[in-house]
């Protein structure tokens, strides 16, 4: 039986893309609301080496919800 793995790039796969987004997205808040821990948004940004621009999208997600 032929592997199909040379024709599935994980890169193009748009629900594991979804994924790896959500898994951010998690590690992200979880920074952003730790008490007691203050790290600036670039920090945080590092850490999950995401954006400041998406770090901030969540950060406006957490705001919201509150």
């Amino acid at each position: 039986m032929d592997s199909i793995a040379p024709y599935i790039s994980e890169e193009r796969d748009a629900l594991y893309m979804r994924g790896v987004s959500k898994t951010k997205e998690r590690v992200v808040t979880n920074l952003l609301s730790k008490n007691g821990v203050s790290l600036t948004i670039e920090q945080v940004a590092e850490i999950a080496e995401v954006s400041i621009s998406f770090v901030r999208k969540v950060q406006q997600k957490i705001a919201s919800a509150s």
